[in-house]
């Protein structure tokens, strides 16, 4: 039932981003393990690798801050989280951008911009590596359908 929802999502130009678990361990987790899913994995407090407890793997796709991350609770007080949870809305973040910047690209090179030019950290034994919005947003750019000149 996941992966049916993941694959219509996709065929409906729809980006599904999951977190990866926070078991510490490279046994897939679902739904962030489905193909047609961007996985998240969570950095340590440093970016330079990631957190203990976060799940990694082949089928993790990128990392993104998940460790010391600040947010706001009612009544103006705020709280410190962790975990691959945490770590995701960056991505999703990253991904709301490339498709409001770009929102002619089609499905597989906006993914695409995204995983593809991910910092690579062999150490962290994931798919790719931390994310890069910059980067991301750079690669879309290059791959926007141009109009066909009218001559």
């Amino acid at each position: 039932l996941l992966n049916d929802a993941a694959t219509y999502a996709e065929q409906h130009n729809v980006l599904v981003v999951g977190a990866a678990g926070n078991d510490g361990s490279d046994q897939p987790h679902f739904p962030a393990a489905d193909p047609n899913v961007i996985s998240v994995a969570a950095l340590n407090s440093e970016f330079s690798g990631l957190a203990s407890f976060s799940d990694y793997g082949g089928w993790v796709d990128v990392a993104a801050p998940g460790t010391v991350v600040y947010g706001p609770l009612p009544g103006g007080r705020w709280a410190r989280w962790q975990g691959t949870s945490i770590a995701t809305p960056f991505v999703a973040g990253e991904a709301a951008l490339v498709q409001a910047a770009y929102p002619t690209l089609p499905f597989g090179p906006r993914r695409d911009s995204i995983s593809n030019t991910a910092d690579k950290m062999p150490q962290a034994k994931i798919g790719r590596g931390r994310i890069d919005i910059v980067a991301a947003l750079a690669d879309a750019a290059k791959h926007v359908p141009r109009p066909a000149s009218k001559r």
